[in-house]
């Protein structure tokens, strides 16, 4: 024989609200100073105890899962923040280089090491000690996760000091390199109060805008009109007192690839080509050396991440008779590339 019950019309989960809240201001602001079993129980007697005892293991089992949201949504980061974040660190591990989507394939390769050495090393050891439980499993190893969230955590801290912060809003970054000693000033066009008298070497941020630079006797108009950018002006000097003179703008954010982005800046409009070679002397990228092209140069697994750049006219590869050695890292900051990476 079968009973039909009609369906609650009570929001339930409004009621264990109400009865946390009840509950909570009598034990708290001290409206009820009966003795109970648990502290719940002072929600007597607007809820039944059926409900009282319901409410209590639904906070108990709460005090367990509960953690596992915010383990999970830290968890997950593994795919999008913390890969992020590699980009940003040396993947280098001796002649091994991490690149930063390989991140990912720790955790199983881990979890396929680790669980033979758990069960036949340290829950052996372990067991002469203390008992084992599963909970104390969960417990120890929800605070050994605990403390590498937060060493990741204190980790991007560190990161950020590293990183280029983006300029002011209205303004650029401008980069000055070269030989030049003819520059007598650099001026916004209709703005004579931004005048400087010599350019100095280096960054330097300014708003953005056309710009007049006088260089000896001539005078060059240069455009630096998008904010929020980096721009390169490489000076160099002639045989009279004129100099010649490249800008270009540079990427101020990190490459998409994780590789590191080597900007080039030479005096004449072509210097030829410039080859990446690699430990075992293999062309692993080539580029024409004019000013404003870029190599991106990405190490693979088993890479020692030390390069030789060969550049010239009219050679290639290892016959070329230039060369400037070069040392691959997902932390580099474009200035330092710059300064690393100037050709002529």
């Amino acid at each position: 024989m079968y009973r039909k019950y009609p369906p609650s019309r009570e929001n339930i989960a409004g009621a264990v609200i109400r009865c946390l809240w009840l509950a909570g201001t009598r034990t708290f602001f001290g409206r009820s100073s009966k003795p109970v079993a648990h502290w719940l129980d002072r929600a007597a007697p607007e809820f039944s105890p059926e409900m009282i005892q319901a409410v209590r293991s639904f906070v108990n089992v709460a005090a367990i899962f509960g953690p596992l949201v915010f383990f999970w949504a830290l968890f997950d980061q593994q795919g999008s923040t913390w890969v992020l974040q590699a980009r940003r660190l040396n993947g280098r591990i001796g002649w091994l280089t991490v690149l930063p989507e390989q991140i990912n394939i720790l955790n199983p390769l881990i979890v396929l090491i680790m669980v033979p050495v758990f069960e036949g090393i340290i829950y052996p050891c372990a067991r002469k000690l203390f008992n084992v439980t599963p909970l104390r499993k969960m417990a120890v190893g929800g605070l050994l996760t605990a403390t590498a969230f937060i060493m990741a955590g204190l980790l991007q801290l560190e990161v950020n000091k590293t990183m280029e912060s983006p300029p002011a809003t209205g303004r650029i970054y401008l980069q000055r390199i070269g030989n030049a000693s003819h520059v007598h000033s650099f001026q916004r066009l209709g703005h004579a109060a931004s005048l400087i008298g010599d350019l100095p070497t280096g960054r330097t941020e300014v708003d953005a805008g056309l710009y007049t630079i006088q260089t000896g006797d001539k005078v060059h108009t240069v455009n630096l009109t998008i904010p929020g950018k980096g721009y390169v002006m490489g000076l160099y000097d002639n045989n009279d007192t004129s100099s010649q003179i490249s800008v270009f703008m540079y990427a101020i954010e990190k490459t998409d690839n994780g590789a590191s982005r080597v900007y080039f800046v030479v005096p004449e409009g072509d210097a030829g080509r410039v080859f990446v070679v690699d430990h075992k002397n293999h062309v692993v990228a080539s580029q024409n050396l004019t000013s404003g092209n870029f190599l991106d140069i990405r190490p693979r697994f088993f890479d020692s991440g030390e390069y030789m750049l060969y550049y010239g006219k009219d050679c290639y590869d290892t016959s070329c008779p230039k060369k400037i050695p070069f040392t691959v890292s997902f932390s580099c900051l474009v200035e330092h590339q710059i300064e690393k990476m100037v050709i002529g």
